[in-house]
Parts: C-alpha cells; structure tokens; sequence
C-alpha cells in the first residue's frame, strides 16, 4: 500500500465543495469508496477512471483507514458472523 498518502490526495475549497480528491482530478476519495462499496474491482474503476492509477486508489483507503483508526473513540460492538 502506498506509504504517503498525502502526496495523492489534497483539500481544495474550489473542487467539490473541499472533499479530499485525487491531485489533479475531481475525483474524491469519497467516489472512489462508494464504487470499491459497490463491487467494483480496482480494474474497473481503472479501466473507467484512465487518469486513476492503483496507488491513488490505495492512497483514498489508506487515507480513510488512517482517520478511521485515529478517531475511533470506542470498538465496533462484536457480531456473531454465524448467525445468519
């Protein structure tokens, strides 16, 4: 996974109402987890997103796992996954 996930992804108050996006597109991380949500395959989103590359995707997960962990102020209640 990409180390520094800053150098990919930035904050402008003049791209999509300042959501962290992709350096250099109006892709947001955002989009790019909904799609990953939706099923799509990194392959996909690349085949359809051509100025994307597989370290930007990274760089939008890293980015959200990154703030998930630092601001994650108690742990997800437990599931029992057999259940179902």
């Amino acid at each position: 996974m990409v180390e520094n996930w800053e150098s990919e992804i930035s904050m402008d108050p003049n791209i999509r109402f300042s959501k962290p996006c992709i350096i250099g597109t109006r892709i947001a991380v955002q989009d790019i987890l909904e799609w990953l949500a939706a099923g799509m395959s990194n392959e996909e989103i690349l085949a359809d997103f051509p100025e994307l590359n597989t370290q930007k995707i990274h760089a939008a997960i890293k980015m959200v796992w990154i703030i998930t962990i630092r601001h994650s102020a108690k742990p997800l209640p437990q599931t029992n996954m057999d259940d179902d």
